[in-house]
């Protein structure tokens, strides 16, 4: 450590010590978009809350039938969820009346065929209240409706990679301004589309952006921490995701339609503006830009560091930062090989091959998890219970990941379990909606259930890492004495029992 970086890393823990509030308003400052994310990622239960519907015949429409009298007449076993309806005469119907109709199919030696339904009508106190009875998601279209949900679990995918680029080469902060005004453009959007296709796209957007914010704040907090905080920031950081439940079921219940919904979604978001002036660049990385006198610029608003120390600081030659040109002259192609190389490395070596696919493992049964809970009344008990459990996985699993691997390897081992788990967000809609059904309600939480057993299983297998020195080499981790091993977990049982 040269010793700039060394002085930098001195002041942080002198903030540390006499700064708290300073660090605990930066840890809320950073906190804050969770609220925001989890907000965005739930709207889909309102969204796509699906109506009784059933097929729309124009012509007992116009003639004045209620709702269950064409239903009884059209649908089979008058159903208010049918994508079917008779081939009758229905102008004839409706010159007969409603009992006169009864009259008629009574009478009738056979029903005629069933035929799809091409337009449908609504069961809903608000028309179009939901993306279902808006664009039709149902029958033939069903699937449409997890596709909400993939979209936005693939932006914040590719909202990783991009912000995380953009955050390494201009700074934290400009990654989260970017991110912020994306959030803030989108959000509006997705409520005044057109289409379902436009609205997806804007979902897409949203999801970059919810990634962008996040990560970005996440990024500035862990590096701005010292380490007596450090684990205990990690580990409540997440705390905003649940105050964004909460809230948005309030939203939820003063709004009339999804539209009022998205737009009251994305208008508190307007919060995030105060950050552009409040929050701090991280100043280790304004250290490893040359940026010194403005990292120390950042600590000495802390309250932590004296002006005269700043000025000592500032006075020392600041060496250039290391292969800085050269690095600035690598091609996009070589940089992607590089990336790649440091990701292949994770297979490099059969221990760490086995820590990657349980953390692997871990992050998607977590992720698919958390977001595929979601039940009736009857067992919301048990329901929130599994969501409680699920949370603190989630508020853990990333510290175990971090010191599970060795420093060459940690960036990308967080990196990749965190892709493994938006597969599980995007799988998770999908396992609710093929697998459950009101008939087989059971087998999403049956299956969450069984995923989260063989996780416990495998994490249990794993090294202890608590109060353990974190690796630097591959060949730290090949000399520890713990490795991955089932004994492991029989050893745990034993213990608990």
């Amino acid at each position: 450590m040269d010793r700039d970086a060394a002085a930098i890393e001195a002041a942080l823990e002198k903030v540390g010590s006499k700064s708290s509030c300073w660090l605990w308003g930066v840890f809320i400052l950073t906190s804050m978009p969770g609220a925001f994310n989890s907000m965005n990622m739930m709207t889909y239960v309102f969204f796509t809350h699906v109506p009784p519907y059933w097929c729309k015949v124009d012509e007992l429409t116009s003639a004045g039938w209620t709702h269950a009298q064409i239903r009884n007449v059209s649908s089979p076993d008058a159903s208010d969820n049918s994508c079917f309806r008779y081939d009758w005469d229905y102008a004839q119907l409706a010159g007969l009346g409603y009992n006169g109709s009864l009259d008629f199919i009574s009478k009738a030696e056979q029903k005629p065929k069933l035929i799809e339904c091409q337009t449908f009508e609504y069961e809903e106190s608000t028309p179009k209240s939901t993306i279902v009875s808006e664009w039709n998601l149902v029958c033939h279209r069903d699937h449409l409706r997890s596709f909400t949900q993939v979209t936005i679990a693939f932006g914040k995918f590719f909202g990783g990679f991009v912000f995380g680029a953009i955050s390494d080469k201009y700074g934290r902060k400009t990654s989260f301004i970017l991110a912020t005004v994306l959030y803030i453009v989108a959000g509006p959007l997705a409520a005044l589309v057109p289409s379902f296709t436009v609205f997806n796209i804007t979902r897409f957007i949203v999801g970059m952006a919810g990634s962008g914010v996040y990560e970005t704040t996440f990024t500035i907090l862990t590096e701005i921490a010292v380490r007596v905080y450090r684990t205990l920031f990690g580990c409540v950081f997440n705390i905003s995701y649940p105050v964004g439940y909460i809230l948005l079921p309030v939203l939820a219940y003063v709004s009339h339609d999804w539209r009022q919904l998205q737009l009251y979604v994305s208008l508190s978001i307007l919060v995030l503006v105060m950050h552009f002036c409040l929050l701090p660049e991280s100043p280790r990385w304004l250290l490893s830009k040359g940026k010194n006198a403005a990292a120390w610029k950042v600590l000495e608003k802390s309250g932590g560091v004296d002006r005269d120390a700043r000025n000592r600081q500032e006075n020392r030659p600041a060496p250039a930062p290391p292969n800085q040109g050269q690095a600035a002259r690598k091609s996009c192609c070589k940089r992607l090989l590089h990336s790649l190389e440091e990701i292949l490395s994770l297979f490099g070596s059969v221990e760490i091959c086995k820590r990657i696919f349980i953390c692997y493992f871990a992050w998607f049964a977590a992720s698919i998890t958390y977001y595929a809970i979601d039940f009736p009344i009857a067992i919301l008990i048990m329901a929130l219970t599994g969501r409680f459990c699920i949370s603190a996985v989630f508020a853990v699993i990333i510290l175990q990941t971090s010191e599970l691997f060795p420093t060459v390897n940690r960036n990308s081992a967080i990196g990749t379990s965190l892709t493994v788990a938006q597969l599980g967000a995007v799988a998770a809609p999908y396992v609710v909606n093929f697998m459950g059904g009101k008939k087989y309600w059971f087998l999403p939480s049956t299956f969450c259930g069984i995923l989260s057993i063989l996780t416990a299983i495998l994490i249990a297998s794993l090294p202890e890492t608590k109060d353990k020195p974190m690796a630097n080499t591959v060949e730290d981790i090949k000399n520890q004495p713990d490795k991955v091993s089932f004994l492991s977990f029989f050893k745990f049982v034993c213990f608990c029992w």
